[in-house]
């Protein structure tokens, strides 16, 4: 049953041209899918074993969506920014926060632009950029936004000749590397991350880059 919703969402994908539109739709069975929370439970194992986390940390989860990564998180650090544009998408983050019982977040329904608030300590972004159209000039907001030795970790799959989204059909990692290091971060690098499996393997990587 979720390999067919699965299908559908992928059609979906190629033929709606409003990404918004696609995730208002899926936003109350997201969390469903086995593969979202695979997913969310390889990048939270990542960031643990890489110590990136304690109570003086504020992160920004950057595309939220349902806000599963961030509100996974969010009992180990000083404070999470949620950020997404869906509307249905966020409506799921308050429900899963107000089942957390916490206080320490921000919701914010839009772009990054709209975020006005103290610098940030790191800023994860999960399978996000094939949704955005000028990747450059989000990252270049993140640069305006992060703590000066902040971190940026970007987790996204590998190019390939597929329709994946309507803006992206993945990416080089070298090339995000790139975007990266032209917006002034440093100690930029990547590596192979674990495969998306949905109706079938995606590979995937993860880029760390360091304000």
């Amino acid at each position: 049953m979720i390999i067919k919703i699965y299908f559908i969402f992928i059609i979906s994908i190629i033929y709606v041209k409003n990404d918004n539109e696609i995730f208002d739709k899926y936003a109350k069975v997201w969390n469903s899918y086995s593969f979202v929370q695979e997913n969310i439970k390889n990048f939270i194992k990542f960031i643990n074993e890489k110590n990136y986390l304690n109570k003086n940390v504020t992160i920004m989860d950057f595309g939220c969506g349902t806000g599963i990564l961030g509100i996974n998180l969010i009992n180990n650090v000083k404070k999470v920014i949620f950020l997404d544009s869906s509307k249905e998408m966020i409506k799921q983050v308050q429900i899963g926060l107000k089942k957390k019982d916490v206080l320490n977040y921000e919701i914010i329904e839009g772009e990054i632009n709209e975020y006005k608030g103290d610098k940030i300590d790191l800023i994860l972004v999960t399978n996000v950029l094939n949704y955005i159209d000028d990747i450059n000039n989000v990252i270049n907001k993140f640069s305006n936004i992060l703590k000066k030795g902040g971190k940026v970790l970007v987790v996204d799959l590998i190019e390939t000749s597929e329709d994946i989204s309507n803006t992206h059909n993945g990416f080089k990692p070298e090339n995000v590397v790139k975007l990266f290091e032209n917006n002034g971060f440093n100690n930029v690098k990547y590596e192979n991350f674990y495969d998306l499996n949905i109706w079938k393997s995606y590979k995937q990587f993860i880029v760390i880059a360091e304000l």
